[in-house]
């Protein structure tokens, strides 16, 4: 992304002045810095470190492994659990649940039992084990009524990005079982993954909804003119292509779970020929397949009754 590199260069730059002004010049020219000054400069070259974490925490690309947990309180009532791609409908869901809804996401990680999702960010080990963690805990919770799980789908069982966009998400990686690494057919990994997540919430009782990944763009929106749609959109017949065997297996699956809803948000972006990036002169997506604010709430807003009706279930 430009901007992002924009604004790395003027971080860098700043700091290497700081660096400079003093560490080299006091070194150079004995007496010309006080005590107070250095630690000023040290304080400022401490925020703009941390200026740049926060712009970068939400990149896939830049950032190693970025997990973000919310402790569950006596509150919560629904748990959403997943990568980057369960983290962007949080604030389309918010409206919904201010105070009901918890999450737990980590880019990369597949919110399935036992299911180990690595690539070049980070080691083996450490998705499976974040996503165990998760899962023990809102079993534990006897008031979260409702687990929501949701990742992106068809980069993880192709191991293939959309358009070979982003294709660092995939260098080095690997989609395997815990305790079966022998099985190296990723969309075994993931069905058996599926079922014994799906067994496991059943047995202690919980409600579970399933999202089925938003249709990637593949476009960067920065480049669409939000004018005119047809700048930004995919044909149906791709975008099938790209999720038809991945959603044909997750409803195969969940059929078998009496505890399981499918969400399937395909339709909301997609007409019968084309799937959209634009709808009422706003971007849906933020990047390649991340959802807008715009594109969470649209989301959010036919999810949202769904999960409550479940909570009214319980």
């Amino acid at each position: 992304d430009p901007r992002l590199a924009v604004v790395l260069i003027v971080i860098s730059l700043i700091l290497g002045w700081v660096s400079w002004r003093v560490v080299e010049r006091p070194f150079r020219v004995p007496d010309s810095v006080s005590g107070t000054q250095v630690a000023m400069f040290s304080l400022m070259g401490g925020v703009l470190l941390f200026a740049g974490g926060v712009l970068f925490a939400g990149n896939d690309r830049l950032t190693p492994l970025v997990q973000q947990t919310a402790s569950i309180g006596p509150s919560t009532q629904v748990v959403l659990i997943g990568d980057s791609h369960a983290e962007h409908l949080v604030s389309g869901l918010m409206p919904f649940f201010p105070i009901e809804l918890e999450y737990s996401t980590s880019a990369g990680c597949v919110p399935l039992r036992d299911v180990d999702r690595y690539d070049f960010r980070f080691v083996p080990g450490e998705c499976a084990s974040f996503i165990g963690m998760a899962l023990d805990s809102v079993i534990a919770e006897p008031q979260v009524g409702v687990v929501v799980l949701a990742s992106m789908g068809p980069v993880y069982l192709t191991g293939e990005p959309f358009r070979g966009t982003w294709p660092e998400r995939v260098t080095g990686d690997g989609l395997v079982l815990t305790d079966q690494p022998e099985i190296s057919d990723r969309w075994t990994v993931f069905e058996l993954g599926m079922r014994r997540t799906f067994h496991e919430l059943r047995r202690a009782g919980k409600s579970v909804v399933f999202i089925v990944d938003v249709p990637e763009l593949g476009i960067e929106p920065q480049f669409c003119d939000l004018s005119k749609p047809e700048t930004c959109q995919n044909s149906r017949v791709e975008i099938d292509r790209r999720i038809g065997e991945y959603r044909r297996l997750v409803r195969d699956v969940v059929k078998d779970f009496a505890n399981v809803t499918l969400f399937d948000p395909t339709e909301l972006f997609c007409d019968e020929s084309v799937c959209h990036g634009i709808r009422d002169g706003q971007a849906l997506y933020r990047d390649f397949d991340h959802l807008s604010l715009f594109g969470s709430s649209l989301v959010g807003d036919q999810l949202g009754p769904v999960i409550l009706q479940l909570l009214a279930r319980q």
